[in-house]
């Protein structure tokens, strides 16, 4: 209750110690980590088979970021880990950071839509990536723990396979759904603050507003009514969300404010302020973080694996895409014929947006994109000295997870129409 995931009887609950359950052959149970949160529900059952447990955990994930293959992911991690024997992985696993990661900055960048600061932005993309590192770091060690039995012997790959996947259920499941939810509140509170900041000399106070969830915290009541100033130094520990799940928020106000709370409720992990630190929760604060003996090389790790990630995605759109090159596409609203180019592929990956990623995956649907999308309107070339050639510029919207989007269309002054970008923002059209 409270606005968390109520566990069901028999779940893992907060602080208590977790257990795989081990071949027929073995009585000993291994114990793994403790949990810090209750997690959503959503336990395999005894009578599941392993492949009904991935179809529910890629319909979990893949709800805002269909293109990716969480069956690969899963599956090729656990065969890495185990033929590998952990050697090779044992910092962090890039396929179960890319689980956690994707689906995280998927729910960020929907949220930041509206932030003009990009190196905020950035940072919070980083930071996001760090969070991930720790959790699976943590989630891989737990994985590797398991290649031997209690008596120290090597696991068959079936048997191993059957723990790691109660393992990554947990993480990839049970919590990962609960981290998404909460680093999308985050987001939007960091995107509000934002926005007040602007408004201050309008509205320069803030209230917190209690949850309108059915279940509220009772420790977050404290809280509700608080009114400070945007600057006051209790909203750097006190922004909402203020625990995981957490669907408390705060309001722009020129009432006159209230006294401090002189309780402190808030979770450690949540003594944050998402606008100021653009992070989802307080990192060092966390399980993940406190459980890992050396913080600096998860964080390299992590930071390296995200760029990886990134460079993939790209060179996979590029060569996707450049199938494409010398298709033409027609369309009927308004009548035109549009030309891939090689020139345009390269300007639609590298132009920015807001969820680059889940720009490059759908990319290589430039085609059915074209051809779906609503027809919005055209822009005179913003920069005709530079761009000699173009006439002018027409916008197709459509959406990417969620994130309305735009395809661009440049026309020529020879009259011919080449795709040209997809971006998350558009010139003013007639």
């Amino acid at each position: 209750k409270y606005g968390i995931p109520t566990p069901q009887k028999g779940e893992e609950v907060a602080g208590s110690t977790q257990q795989v359950n081990q071949p027929k052959d073995k009585d000993q149970k291994k114990k793994t980590t403790n949990s810090f949160f209750v997690q959503a529900p959503a336990k395999i059952g005894a009578r599941q088979t392993l492949q009904g447990y991935i179809r529910r955990l890629i319909r979990s994930i893949t709800a805002d970021s269909d293109s990716i293959d969480i069956n690969k992911l899963i599956n090729r991690a656990i065969y890495e880990l185990y033929h590998e024997q952990g050697r090779q992985s044992e910092i962090i696993n890039k396929d179960l950071f890319q689980v956690t990661y994707t689906k995280l900055h998927s729910g960020i960048s929907t949220e930041l839509l509206q932030v003009d600061d990009t190196d905020f932005i950035s940072q919070f993309r980083t930071n996001t990536a760090v969070f991930s590192a720790f959790k699976n770091h943590l989630q891989t060690k737990e994985i590797v723990s398991l290649l031997v039995d209690s008596d120290g012997k090597l696991r068959s790959f079936s048997q191993f396979k059957k723990l790691a996947l109660q393992v990554s259920e947990k993480y990839n499941i049970q919590w990962l759904q609960t981290e998404y939810n909460t680093a999308v509140r985050a987001a939007r509170s960091a995107a509000n603050f934002k926005q007040f900041q602007k408004t201050a000399h309008l509205y320069p106070n803030l209230e917190y507003i209690l949850s309108s969830a059915s279940h509220r915290r009772v420790s977050h009541e404290g809280y509700a009514g608080t009114i400070l100033p945007i600057d006051h130094p209790w909203w750097k520990t006190h922004m909402p969300p203020s625990d995981w799940n957490c669907q408390c928020s705060v309001r722009q106000t020129d009432k006159e404010p209230t006294p401090v709370p002189g309780e402190e409720l808030v979770n450690p992990a949540f003594e944050n302020n998402p606008g100021e630190s653009a992070m989802i929760v307080n990192i060092e604060e966390t399980q993940y973080y406190k459980r890992t003996a050396e913080p600096d090389k998860v964080i390299a790790e992590g930071l390296i694996i995200q760029k990886e990630i990134l460079k993939e995605s790209r060179n996979t759109a590029m060569i996707e895409m450049s199938k494409l090159v010398g298709k033409s596409i027609q369309i009927k609203d308004p009548p035109m014929t549009i030309d891939i180019t090689r020139r345009g592929i390269k300007s639609a990956i590298n132009k920015p947006y807001i969820d680059i990623i889940a720009k490059l995956e759908a990319l290589p649907n430039i085609v059915d994109m074209l051809k779906k999308a609503k027809y919005i309107g055209v822009a005179e070339n913003y920069k005709p000295q530079k761009k000699t050639h173009i006439l002018k510029y027409h916008y197709f919207e459509t959406k990417i997870n969620k994130i309305p989007s735009y395809i661009v269309v440049e026309e020529t002054n020879l009259k011919e129409f080449r795709f040209y970008a997809i971006t998350d923002k558009k010139k003013t059209t007639k």
